[in-house]
């Protein structure tokens, strides 16, 4: 099973680190870093298809950065871990969900 992380993903965790929400973590670039080599993560990186695919679906709410997460699943063809429920309710991409 190959793991993809999204920047949009590594971006909303360094904002949440920022505000003592991983306190757990020292030094967040050396987290990702050795998560990234530790879990063999591949990087699902912004391409012009995530552009194009940003806006063939909808979400119940404008959040961009769940915009590009469902729209980044949905370009490469991934399933989306996430427990938020507006992106789950949406149907909007295959979704690994703990319930």
């Amino acid at each position: 099973m190959e793991l993809w992380v999204s920047p949009v993903s590594i971006f909303e965790a360094q904002a949440a680190h920022r505000r003592g929400r991983l306190r757990e973590i020292a030094s967040f670039s050396d987290w990702v870093t050795d998560s990234f080599g530790r879990f063999q993560l591949r990087s699902a990186d912004m391409t012009w298809e995530v552009g194009l695919e940003g806006h063939a679906f909808s979400l119940p709410h404008g959040d961009p950065a769940d915009h590009m997460l469902v729209a980044t699943a949905r370009a490469y063809g991934l399933v989306l871990v996430t427990d938020d429920d507006r992106i789950i309710e949406s149907q909007a991409v295959a979704i690994l969900a703990n319930d």
